[in-house]
């Protein structure tokens, strides 16, 4: 009984840490670029489909990709550009909508958490506005790769 009791602890464990992809299979043509290309030249990139790659962080207020996972140790948002996370799409529970969906509410936020501070790319539209200005501009994700 007690094996059992364990295997069906850690059976969600097992499935959450192998969620990896999130969005649509084919996000478009996007140009694949270094975080700190964007950083330099944020305006060239405004409104274009961008692939980038570096370490995934995801909390409340503050979903972004930054250059380095030491970057995202040192909270160094000058390195980091923001992450929309909401598109219905990547099915990563956001609003009242997902309120009834159980498997979104629980397994993805821990699929989420296990990968944070891991690299990630990123595929979706750059804009220089940003989420409280803190950032140099966010991504609409529309395509979520964790590594």
């Amino acid at each position: 009984m007690r094996q059992l009791t364990v295997a069906i602890f850690l059976l969600p464990l097992l499935i959450t840490g192998c969620i990896n992809e999130y969005g649509r299979s084919s996000a478009g043509t996007a140009t694949p670029i270094q975080i700190s290309d964007v950083l330099r030249d944020p305006a060239h990139w405004n409104g274009k489909l961008v692939q980038v790659e570096g370490a995934f962080n995801w909390e409340l207020e503050g979903d972004a990709i930054f250059q380095s996972k030491d970057d995202l140790k040192q909270k160094n948002l000058k390195k980091a550009i923001s992450l929309g996370l909401d598109d219905p799409a990547l099915r990563i529970p956001y609003g009242e909508h997902d309120k009834n969906n159980i498997w979104r509410k629980v397994f993805v936020p821990l699929s989420l958490r296990l990968h944070i501070g891991k690299p990630a790319v990123v595929t979706g539209v750059f804009r220089t506005e940003s989420f409280g200005g803190l950032y140099a501009g966010s991504i609409t994700v529309s395509q979520l790769s964790l590594k």
